[in-house]
This record gives structure tokens, sequence and C-alpha cells, in this order.
């Protein structure tokens, strides 16, 4: 799925491994009701979550809710959302 999303300039330019893994466990695990990400700083929580997000919303035309602690960050992951192609259109909030 990742490779089809229609990505913008700046966008990365791929996943790293443990975002792969990541994703692959998330997959496997789909049924739960909950999932909690948990990644160091600087390791790519936002875009694993954004891609946990959008194949959520695709496979199961399930609405997401994409929490974050504050306006800031919130706004941060809107605009990694517009840039790496998932979610709205829009970049605001």
């Amino acid at each position: 799925m990742y490779r089809d999303l229609p990505r913008r300039p700046g966008a990365v330019p791929g996943l790293w491994a443990h975002q792969s893994e990541m994703l692959k466990r998330f997959t496997s695990k789909a049924d739960e009701p909950d999932v909690a990400l948990e990644l160091p700083t600087g390791t790519g929580k936002t875009l694993t979550g954004l891609l946990f997000a959008e194949w959520t919303r695709r496979k199961r035309r399930a609405r997401v809710i994409y929490s974050c602690p504050t306006q800031q960050l919130a706004r941060q992951v809107a605009a990694a959302a517009y840039q790496e192609g998932s979610g709205d259109n829009s970049p605001t909030l």
C-alpha cells in the first residue's frame, strides 16, 4: 500500500526495516480492537502510525482516530499525512 500512495515532494523515499516489521506485526494482529505503537524518538512513528491508520481506513472501511497530545504535534502529523499521500488532502486542522 505504501508504494501506491500519491506521495508529494519531500516525502520519505522508503520505509526503514523496523517500520516494515511493525507494519507486518500490525497486519497480523489487525483484528485486535486497540493497537499501541511504541518506538524511540526519531524512528518513524508518525509515518508508521499513519500507515496503520490508512490501512485500517481502507481495508476495514473504518474511521480512525489519530490522537496527539499537543496542537503543534497534530499539525505536524497532518502535514506529514499530506506529504505522504494518506488521509485528507488538506494539511490544515
